[in-house]
């Protein structure tokens, strides 16, 4: 499955106000910083999305009262997880995910769906049903983000790739 649009990052393409007016095209990755959002050079900006200890930014995709979480070391995923967790008691090949609620609080279900992510390349749809990730607001090595990755054999939340995939976000609670 292929977004409606797919298109290559440049000058003017790869701009917020673009990102904005355009909500189902897939930018594809730019080969300066190997991100989304055109720097012109080989710098990223790691304020787009920024981690709890920061004022939120306009450009959190969560709602009010709620954020995208922070990953790493510091995130709720390894705290609540560790840096590598077995699952294969909880991942439900019938309903396609994992029911963390074990993991990450009270409530009877906390579901995190497997529903794939966006190839940076050419914006192709993959691995539904048998993946599942998620985006954090900590930037990791240069130009790449943490994210939590799962599917039927484990979760890793201390993987890190460039901004250019098109991953879950799962809010969290401010």
């Amino acid at each position: 499955i292929t977004w409606p649009s797919v298109i290559s990052s440049d000058s003017s393409t790869g701009t917020i106000a673009y990102a904005t007016a355009n909500p189902t095209t897939f930018i594809t990755y730019n080969e300066s910083n190997y991100d989304w959002y055109y720097t012109g050079d080989y710098s990223t900006d790691n304020t787009r999305w920024t981690e709890s200890g920061k004022t939120k930014s306009i450009y959190d995709p969560c709602p009010y009262g709620w954020r995208v979480p922070d990953g790493g070391g510091i995130g709720v995923w390894t705290v609540a997880l560790g840096s590598w967790s077995q699952f294969d008691n909880t991942y439900s090949s019938t309903d396609k995910g994992i029911n963390f609620s074990d993991k990450f609080g009270s409530e009877a279900t906390i579901w995190y769906p497997a529903s794939g992510r966006l190839d940076s390349d050419d914006g192709s749809l993959s691995y539904v049903g048998i993946l599942g990730s998620c985006w954090s607001a900590s930037p990791a090595a240069t130009y790449k983000v943490y994210f939590l990755t799962f599917e039927y054999g484990g979760c890793d939340p201390m993987i890190y790739a460039s901004r250019t995939y098109g991953i879950s976000v799962r809010c969290v609670k401010e």
